[in-house]
């Protein structure tokens, strides 16, 4: 896909000597860039999440007797009611 790209000039000249020196068309730089930058924010979105829920590790007993109410409602069950 074609876009234009409003850059500010010393900007541009900085992404072109950086794609440059990495042998790098500046298509591909901007590309690359784009793609490490939207995998960070997905990356820092789980990461987050597992942050927060790992912080919840005091609460494995609760968790536990959470578990343990929903095995005992399914035990109870009517499986004829189930067909």
């Amino acid at each position: 896909m074609t876009t234009t790209l409003n850059i500010p000039d010393e900007l541009l000249s900085q992404a072109q000597a950086e794609a440059s020196g990495s042998g790098l068309s500046l298509q591909d730089f901007v590309a690359g860039l784009l793609e490490a930058r939207l995998a960070s924010r997905n990356a820092t979105a789980s990461e987050a999440w597992r942050e927060f829920y790992g912080s919840m590790h005091d609460l494995h007993g609760e968790r536990a007797k959470i578990e343990s109410l929903i095995e005992e409602e399914f035990e109870q069950v009517d499986a004829t009611q189930w067909k």
